[in-house]
């Protein structure tokens, strides 16, 4: 007769089930002063970090823009020498040299 041993087995299997749901619905303890601190520092750091990188990219950009804007102006105050569109240069008659 093996009924008896299953009949022993599913309470057996049902109690360590309830078991280990208790134990999972259970609440971790309270931190404590030093891990909110640790929190608050790490917080206040990477919030550094995000402003660091902001202030960067800001800073790349208006290089950017700079550049753009040197360039630009060294193309209008360029001699152009040639036809206007054609892009050839010559030098004009009289010209010390190109």
């Amino acid at each position: 007769m093996r009924f008896p041993g299953y009949f022993l087995t599913i309470p057996t299997i049902l109690l360590t089930m309830s078991a280990l749901a208790a134990a999972h619905t259970q609440q971790l303890p309270r931190r404590g002063p030093a891990e909110r601190q640790l929190d608050s520092i790490n917080r206040s750091l990477n919030q550094q970090q995000q402003l660091r990188g902001q202030t960067q990219q800001n800073q790349f950009d208006q290089n950017q823009m700079r550049m753009e804007i040197q360039r630009n102006n060294q193309l209008l105050n360029a001699p152009s020498y040639g036809a206007p569109g054609t892009g050839l240069r010559y030098c004009p008659p009289g010209s010390l040299g190109c």
